[in-house]
């Protein structure tokens, strides 16, 4: 049985009342007990003030006690006189004076009139009831009394997310939610996106070279490999700031856990509230705010081996700067350097662990908070990384790759910049979030083994490398108004803007080529003695040279509202109301261009315009605060757009490719046992993948 302080003050009340003795009043009361060498006065004088402020602070909540009878009546006379001269709040004050304090009964008449059990013992002898105790009440004691008993380490804190654009605990979204505490994986050394992803029930990840890594949430993906080009399932958030690519996917986000405030896994659809980044699920990173008014620093550094790997040292620091006197501003920084180690073996050239890969990582954040009601804040984050090997082990047993002629570097950087602005109304919350996020990927891949399987020592002037120029910018504008307060009815509504622009360039070539069209090449100086551009004597030699510009828009309004029924019944309803256009094309060149397009050069341009509605439902019943069970249904989509290779009369397919949608319906059970120490979930889903985006391999150019 748990027992706090006030549990022991009642019982001791009532063992009082029945006569039993209570063994820590008792030892309490003997703790009272004058020195037998001081008369009653000296007693009244000196000791008693103390004595009664010990009692206070002791009983902080009691104006009076009584004591069982002890077995010796003069000592417990004497405890009782002591107790009895106990002065009252002015007996203090004049004591303070020097003049000898005077006991106050009024306390002790009042409460002798109101009790019962009192009036019918005054005739009883002295030392079986002691006389009520006029104790000094003081309120500041009352917090910092301890409790009897510790709390329980190993109970489950509860969780607070910001994954429903709201403040909320995690127990109470109807949804497949994982929490990531930052301070947690740091302490624990995962501090990469893959170190962690895969603790998450459901939840799969596939990891190239830093910067390529696919997520694949309860099995719904089209392309698991970390370089596809195709967009990612699962979109990827540092706040409510979407980091995907709507055309060509580009690189993916790995923020280090350090400095980090935490990583939310959302499984299921999440378009109502963030669109066609998330088909099947969200991950959503936040960054450390900083703090007003303190100053903080704080570094790291992890040496990571895994075994038959390379060694790899990865260091930070983060500081925390108040810039204004009255605590009101404040900038945060933290800048990550990284390494990555390497396993893979090159058997070509017999170089060792040759895939690791370094990079940098910094965040910069300002706050401004000049009221309580405006809340400002700038975010800048960039990250760059290089591998000198991109390089895949091409042996199933070992991590060794024989097929590889040439290096395939590879260097590839995000950035963001977001500005948020809020205000609190009475009852209302207005927030705006601008932002604009850019990508930069560079990469060049060995495509020798794809044309044939080169012999141990194949020159390298015969290999045919690809190189990938993947750029990219979205500027994105979101306005919410939300309800704030605890109200049963809670609302959410806004609009969102987004506009996207791409540039994606792949040539595939020989180096035999690239030394015969280069510069003082005998190509480039008969173009130079002809006077004409180099390209009309290039245009065609390379295997293949392809340039896709895309531009895509989405326009959309959403809501989300709720209301709790009889404090049982939770009911949701939201929707996304969205219009997308896709509209760009491939201009092409080279050998394969021309087997594939009767002899033409490709140029082609093609619009693709879609709309539709993204509804969620919910019902949350509470059994109690530590049970309840909760049905959803939500719908999320995809973008659909335009073939990132010609549609050619040879592979014969349609130049655009709409969006894919996906129905998840939902039952989860969730329980919390023994003081919240262990909390057991059961979910069940039905997921309806209607339209998958699907990459094919036909006679010509590969497509989707």
């Amino acid at each position: 049985m748990k027992f706090c302080h006030k549990n022991m003050i009642g019982a001791a009340m009532a063992g009082l009342a029945a006569g039993v003795s209570i063994a820590p009043l008792q030892a309490f009361a003997q703790t009272q007990q004058p020195d037998s060498q001081k008369s009653p006065d000296s007693a009244q004088s000196g000791t008693a003030t103390n004595q009664s402020e010990q009692l206070g602070n002791f009983i902080d909540s009691l104006e009076q006690i009584q004591d069982p009878p002890a077995a010796d009546g003069n000592k417990s006379s004497s405890a009782s006189t002591e107790a009895v001269a106990a002065p009252s709040a002015k007996a203090d004050k004049d004591n303070a004076d020097g003049s000898t304090p005077q006991q106050d009964n009024s306390a002790a008449a009042s409460t002798h009139q109101d009790d019962p059990t009192q009036q019918a013992g005054a005739d009883k002898p002295a030392g079986e009831i002691l006389e009520t105790i006029p104790v000094h009440l003081k309120s500041e004691k009352r917090e910092a009394a301890p409790e009897e008993h510790p709390p329980n380490s190993r109970r489950i804190e509860e969780i607070v997310v910001t994954a429903t654009k709201r403040e909320e605990s995690i127990r109470d979204i109807p949804a497949s939610i994982s929490a990531f505490d930052g301070a947690a994986l740091e302490n624990e050394g995962k501090l990469n996106l893959f170190d962690f992803i895969q603790q998450t029930p459901g939840v799969t990840a596939s990891q190239g070279s830093s910067g390529f890594t696919r997520v694949t949430m309860r099995g719904i993906n089209t392309d698991i490999s970390p370089y596809s080009g195709f967009p990612s399932t699962v979109g990827f958030f540092v706040g409510d700031v979407a980091l995907n690519d709507t055309y060509i996917a580009g690189i993916t986000p790995d923020l280090s856990a350090f400095d980090l405030s935490g990583v939310q896994v959302l499984k299921g659809p999440q378009g109502t509230l963030f669109g066609g980044a998330a088909l099947s699920g969200a991950i959503r990173y936040e960054l450390q705010e900083p703090k007003l008014g303190e100053w903080q620093f704080r570094g790291f550094s992890q040496l990571n081996h895994p075994q038959g790997g390379s060694f790899a040292l990865t260091s930070g620091a983060a500081l925390n700067i108040p810039l204004l006197k009255d605590d009101t501003l404040a900038f945060r920084v933290a800048y990550i350097d990284r390494h990555y180690p390497g396993y893979t073996d090159n058997l070509r050239t017999g170089d060792k662990d040759v895939d690791h890969s370094s990079g940098n990582q910094i965040r910069a954040i300002g706050l401004w908070e000049p009221s309580e009601s405006w809340k400002i804040k700038l975010t800048h984050l960039g990250q760059k990384t290089f591998a000198p090997w991109v390089l895949l082990a091409d042996n199933p047993n070992q991590h060794t790759n024989s097929s590889v002629v040439i290096p395939e570097p590879s260097r590839n950087s995000f950035d963001m910049d977001a500005l948020e602005v809020g205000y609190n109304f009475d009852s209302m919350r207005l927030t705006s979030l601008s932002s604009r996020v850019g990508k930069r990927a560079n990469f060049t891949g060995d495509d020798t083994a794809v044309l044939f399987a080169p012999p141990a020592n194949y020159p390298t002037a015969g290999a045919a490398p690809s190189t990938v120029i993947d750029n990219s910018t979205t500027l994105n504008q979101e306005i919410r108004l939300q309800s704030t307060g605890s109200d049963p009815f809670q609302w959410l509504a806004g609009v969102y803007v987004s506009r996207y622009h791409m540039h994606f360039n792949i040539t595939i070539d020989t180096v035999a080529n690239q030394q015969a069209t280069g510069a003082g090449s005998p190509a480039a100086n008969l173009s130079a003695l002809l006077g004409l551009p180099i390209s009309v004597v290039t245009s065609n030699t390379p295997l293949l040279d392809g340039d896709s510009i895309a531009r895509s828009r989405e326009n959309a309004l959403f809501t989300d509202l709720s209301y709790k029924l009889w404090d049982r019944l939770d009911l949701s309803v939201g929707a996304r109301v969205y219009q997308t256009q896709v509209f760009g094309g491939f201009v092409g060149s080279g050998l394969l261009i021309l087997a594939e397009n009767n002899g033409m050069d490709s140029n082609t341009e093609h619009t693709l315009k879609e709309h539709g509605v993204n509804p969620k439902f919910s019902a949350t019943w509470h059994f109690s605060d530590d049970i309840s069970l909760y049905a959803s249904a939500a719908k999320g989509y995809r973008f659909g757009g335009i073939q990132d290779v010609p549609s050619t009369p040879t592979n014969n397919v349609p130049p655009t490719f709409k969006s894919d949608t996906l129905w998840n319906y939902e039952l989860g059970l969730r329980t919390a046992w023994f003081d919240n120490t262990p909390q057991a979930d059961l979910t069940v889903f039905d997921s309806q993948y209607k339209n998958p985006i699907i990459p094919q391999t036909q006679p010509g150019l590969p497509n989707r």
